[in-house]
């Protein structure tokens, strides 16, 4: 069975590049976000990087029948603390196949 990664105890400064496609919007609860900037924390070399795509703020309410987070590039800043800078942001609307948008950070 695969642990979540709020769970799973990071290697301490192992990581130079943090990559979370799709992952951080879905951490809906209350102890979640913050578990998971701890894992971000350790596992991340000093001076290491993260990069975040998640829903945006008028993104989906709902994907796959889970409810997410909906984040502009502020809110995610916000969640990781002031010793991360927003180095960039970018707002994408992607077509879905179903034919609607869907806006990600």
């Amino acid at each position: 069975m695969e642990e979540p990664v709020t769970e799973v105890a990071q290697p301490a400064q192992s990581y130079a590049f943090w990559h979370d496609r799709a992952v951080f919007h879905f951490l809906t609860q209350a102890t979640q976000p913050d578990k998971y900037v701890t894992a971000v924390r350790r596992a991340l070399k000093p001076g290491g990087q993260i990069v975040i795509a998640a829903f945006g703020a008028n993104g989906p309410k709902q994907c796959s029948g889970l409810d997410v987070l909906r984040m502009s590039a502020d809110d995610i800043h916000s969640e990781l603390g002031a010793d991360f800078a927003i180095v960039g942001s970018e707002t994408e609307i992607h077509p879905t196949p179903w034919g609607s948008t869907q806006e990600f950070t």
